[in-house]
């Protein structure tokens, strides 16, 4: 077949595999840097690389499609080489990771890509080196396959993930050694050598004499404890008459001094008694307190601000007419600028603060009457208020529509219809117009809409006109 083809109006690459062989075929003859450019991802590439890769892919399309001139085509053929190049890239992956992974089945695999699968063979060579594919060599010595057996091939356990050595067997244990007396403590008092017997505990629990004690244990050291209940009771009693005489000498004719006991230690020797102390001073007197300063009285409370007080300053806070803020002004600044906003009565103001129109020569009535029109909606609302419009985006279902046909309404500014996804201004009135037709209506003197244009007062319609 002599290339380049007319594919036709659609590129069959199903029925005409033939194709997809010389399209592998032409890009095997290419520089290999082109190679590279052709099959490399378009991630993180800059625009003179991706320009350089729409070049390649319209000199390889040409070279197997024929377009007879039609740009159209051209680009739409283009368009298909490069989306048959990307299956390529992702079958010949796919086969990269089943040889990987898949020793066992690889002869068999490579087998049947010899013999069935051309594009294999012309695609090995073109994507075998590439760095943006898994690298892989036919030529690597296969590992030998895994023993059927695990058991017979490893006698250690297979879901043992440590392996320890074999413990060492342990040294024999020492012969056991003849318990040894326990060594009574070295006391300098050998009056009190008799409280630590070697070798013996009190035993409390039942009134009986200590008892020996095993060896290696540690003996509790008790002060207060004797050999035997006798001896423990004659010590005690002893010191406490000791310190008897010591504290009071009459107390030597009933408590005497108890015979020496040469066997256990020596007994307690009495001392001379002490001259009987002096009766203490009487403490001298206290001196009297200092006199204390009397009591001032406290200060009254600071007089809280009268409500009155209160909201004035809020009221005055600010300029009532042009809100300007009188805080930061001293008195007499403050003022002279409610005077200049006020007329030179300094009561009545010089436009309507509802609705913001002028109200220079009006008599007294005309103005409470005017105020309270406004106040009450007569007259309308504010400039403010009546100038507000809340801007949306209409749809299917947001759109003016009449109430008994459904078709939808026009802009009584423009007498064009609404339709969707046209910007519209719904004012306070719930009148509902184009956004830039009620903008360039603001710049009127009105302060209504045109639909309620007849609530302008007079001097406002002679403005307008």
């Amino acid at each position: 077949m002599a290339y380049p083809v007319d594919p036709g109006r659609t590129v069959t690459w199903a029925k005409h595999p033939e194709w997809e062989q010389e399209l592998v075929s032409i890009i095997a003859a290419l520089p290999r840097d082109d190679q590279i450019i052709v099959f490399a991802p378009a991630t993180h590439r800059s625009a003179q690389w991706r320009r350089d890769k729409q070049d390649l892919l319209q000199a390889i399309t040409a070279d197997l499609f024929d377009a007879h001139g039609d740009p159209d085509k051209a680009a739409k053929q283009v368009a298909s080489v490069q989306r048959k190049l990307s299956q390529l890239a992702k079958w010949y992956s796919g086969l990269i990771r089943e040889l990987v992974n898949n020793p066992e089945e690889r002869a068999a695999l490579l087998a049947f890509l010899g013999s069935k699968c051309p594009t294999w063979i012309l695609l090995r060579p073109v994507l075998r080196d590439h760095p943006d594919f898994q690298y892989w060599d036919e030529n690597a010595t296969p590992p030998a396959p895994q023993a059927a057996n695990d058991e017979a091939a490893d006698p250690y356990d297979p879901m043992q993930d440590v392996r320890y050595h074999d413990a060492a067997q342990p040294a024999p244990a020492p012969a056991a050694q003849p318990a040894q007396p326990v060594a009574g403590p070295a006391y300098p008092n050998p009056a009190l050598a008799h409280l630590y017997a070697p070798n013996q505990l009190p035993n409390h629990a039942n009134n009986q004499p200590a008892t020996p004690v095993a060896a290696g244990q540690k003996r509790a050291r008790r002060d207060s404890a004797d050999a035997t209940e006798g001896e423990a009771r004659d010590a005690r009693q002893a010191a406490a008459a000791a310190a008897l005489r010591r504290a009071d000498p009459l107390a030597a004719e009933l408590f005497p001094t108890p015979p020496v006991n040469r066997a256990r230690g020596i007994a307690l020797t009495p001392r001379a008694p002490a001259p009987p102390a002096a009766a203490p001073a009487p403490p001298a007197p206290a001196p009297p307190p200092p006199a204390q300063p009397p009591a001032q009285p406290a200060p009254p409370p600071a007089a809280q601000l009268a409500p009155l007080a209160r909201e004035d300053s809020q009221l005055f806070a600010s300029c009532p007419k042009c809100a300007f803020p009188l805080l930061d002004l001293s008195p007499s600044e403050a003022e002279t600028h409610l005077r200049s906003c006020l007329d030179s009565s300094g009561a009545t103001v010089t436009e309507c603060p509802v609705c913001g129109m002028l109200m220079d020569g009006f008599t007294e009535g005309e103005v409470e009457k005017h105020v309270d029109d406004c106040c009450k909606g007569v007259g309308g609302s504010g400039s403010k208020a009546a100038r507000e419009h809340v801007v949306f985006i209409a749809d299917s279902k947001t759109v003016p529509k009449d109430e008994n046909t459904g078709a939808a309404l026009e802009c009584i500014m423009c007498f064009d219809e609404f339709e969707p996804s046209q910007r519209l201004a719904r004012l306070s009135c719930y009148c509902c117009y184009h956004e830039a037709c009620i903008v360039e209506y603001w710049q009127n003197p009105s302060k209504f809409c045109p639909t309620h244009r007849e609530l302008d007062t007079t001097q406002e319609i002679e403005m307008r006109s």
